[in-house]
């Protein structure tokens, strides 16, 4: 019973651990983590049913340790006390299409103001320009996202936004003072 305990511990730390890099933990690197460091590590050898019922347990004595489901199917940890909870869905939906949509409607829903689509090629999303290109791409062929559109600027910034917040006009405004009115006026 002790045991069980210590290992408790140990992952829930290594979850602090890995998260205080601004990282999520998923099961594998858990387990490797485990093992690497100490191969005699109990709970970990009576299979992965036994590692579900641990994590379980962890999740419910931990207030700050939390899952959550990646666009991959897996499951992911982290410390709320490191990694807030709307960075650790970016983390966990890196990259998916869905992710930047709801980035988007987000922004122009509650702010409201488009988003400069260079801001996805920074962190935490650190997208490149061909994979923004794929997922709007893939928007564009999904009737789920006709509301995700893009304006231009003057200088020639790509700037996105959702119609369910902002009117076009309205958002090519916005995204003209943002690239030029606001650097033209301090």
């Amino acid at each position: 019973m002790e045991q069980d305990v210590v290992v408790r511990n140990r992952i829930a730390g290594i979850i602090r651990r890995i998260s205080n890099s601004g990282r999520l933990a998923d099961h594998d690197e858990l387990i490797k983590e485990m093992t690497v460091n100490d191969s005699s590590s109990p709970g970990l050898k009576e299979g992965i049913a036994d590692y579900n019922a641990i994590l379980k347990t962890i999740l419910s004595e931990n207030d700050d340790i939390r899952e959550i489901d990646g666009a991959d199917g897996k499951h992911w940890y982290y410390s709320a006390t490191h990694v807030n909870e709307q960075y650790a869905r970016m983390l966990a939906r890196r990259g998916e299409y869905g992710l930047l949509a709801e980035i988007i409607r987000e922004q122009s829903q509650i702010y409201p103001r488009p988003v400069p689509l260079d801001m996805f090629m920074e962190a935490p999303f650190d997208l490149t320009w061909r994979q923004i290109m794929d997922c709007l791409e893939e928007m564009n062929k999904d009737k789920n996202y006709e509301d995700i559109l893009q304006t231009t600027t003057s200088m020639g910034t790509v700037f996105l936004y959702s119609t369910r917040g902002l009117d076009p006009v309205y958002a090519s405004v916005l995204a003209e003072w943002f690239d030029v009115g606001e650097a033209s006026n301090p």
